[in-house]
């Protein structure tokens, strides 16, 4: 999932830390605890597999992530069941929706990153063994792949309170970008504005910088590059990865900035970071106005949201009409960009930056209640 610039021609009506504080209130870790499993499996002869997650008492949710070593087979989601046996999401009923609610349900890439809860409403978790069953489909033609050997990494969040969580974030500056001093500037306050609109979520982000060379153009987060893998494999398990350079390697199609996923994974992979470019948000001067600062800022905290689970609420067609929405109850249904603009437009997960096309430069950073709640349950939000 990626930011992008919207095309002037729809644009006609626009004018964490890992130690755990004492809560006073409640006597509760302010931060939950991870812990993590990881084995293998083989596919069946329908491709099928299974993979069984013992859940606590008191623990808020989980995250399967299915890898496939091979590269040639797509993992995901078709089912989930309960400790009672009652199954609580199935793959069919989302994949002929117009809804999209998690990638988790998708075959869209070798690793395949599913965490339950998604939502508030698909909570709590219930103590005992659940299960979640799995297909794979090859790359090339879609058909079941038996006997394939998949890796399976399982992490489970518990403790402490929901609506108080850490995410521990390692910025990561490349090449040149530290040397300017105006644009180290400006990318230190537009991270904190980061942090200032995600602790109104309820999320404490805890921030590091680290600068590092890697030449040339960031890769795609989505296509997924063994650079990403190298700078994820730095740092704690738990942490996200945020890359910042001058340009993706796609932003000659007016991507902003990418995430590895939709939710993104916990484990070391070469999808595991967020990357932005910040040359494509300074203006032709290469140098930010606050506007333009505020304007990196959100789309930080855009792909930071698509990492812990949301999903654009609309996505449009060739021609501009709502083609796709989210699973999120409380953000709006609209049928075309005019209107979806007006009802949509500074929502934080709106997926074009209308900064360059209004007068205004209007903020988007509103996040509805459901919406908070998405970021809330991902795994990696301790």
């Amino acid at each position: 999932m990626h930011r992008a610039l919207w095309t002037a021609l729809l644009c006609g009506s626009c004018g964490a830390s890992n130690d755990l504080d004492e809560d006073e209130d409640s006597g509760l870790p302010r931060c939950s605890t991870l812990r993590s499993e990881t084995h293998t499996v083989v596919t069946n002869e329908d491709g099928g597999f299974e993979a069984r997650i013992d859940v606590r008492p008191g623990e808020h949710s989980f995250q399967l992530t299915m890898s496939d070593p091979e590269l040639d087979t797509y993992p995901f989601v078709v089912a989930v069941e309960a400790p009672s046996g009652a199954t609580v999401i199935e793959w069919e009923s989302w994949y002929d929706d117009e809804r999209i609610l998690t990638s988790g349900l998708l075959p869209t890439g070798y690793v395949g990153i599913f965490d339950w809860p998604v939502r508030q409403q698909d909570g709590p978790l219930t103590g005992g063994t659940w299960t979640v069953h799995g297909q794979t489909v090859s790359d090339w033609n879609g058909q079941p792949r038996d006997d394939q050997t998949l890796e399976l990494t399982t992490y489970v969040k518990g403790g402490g309170r929901l609506h108080d969580g850490c995410l521990d974030v390692r910025v990561i500056l490349i090449d040149d970008t530290p040397d300017d001093a105006h644009v180290l500037e400006s990318i230190q306050i537009a991270v904190s504005q980061m942090v200032d609109l995600f602790a109104d979520q309820g999320i404490a982000l805890n921030i590091v910088y680290e600068e590092t060379q890697l030449g040339g153009e960031l890769p795609s987060p989505g296509e997924g590059s063994e650079d990403y893998a190298d700078m994820d494999a730095l740092g704690e398990e738990h942490e996200l990865v945020m890359v910042v350079g001058e340009w993706l390697e796609n932003s000659d199609q007016g991507v902003l900035g990418e995430s590895g996923g939709a939710p993104g994974t916990l484990i070391n992979s070469p999808h595991s970071v967020v990357a932005i470019s910040w040359l494509m948000q300074s203006g032709a001067s290469g140098k930010f106005d606050d506007e333009e600062i505020s304007y990196l800022s959100e789309t930080m905290s855009h792909e930071l949201g698509h990492y812990l689970g949301l999903q654009h609420p609309v996505n449009f067609d060739s021609d501009g009409e709502a083609e796709w929405l989210d699973g999120i109850d409380d953000t709006a249904t609209c049928p075309d960009f005019d209107s979806c603009f007006i009802q949509l437009g500074e929502n934080l997960m709106f997926p074009y930056s209308l900064c360059a096309y209004t007068n205004s430069c209007e903020h988007q950073d509103d996040v509805t209640d459901d919406q908070r709640g998405v970021l809330l349950h991902y795994t990696g939000t301790l």
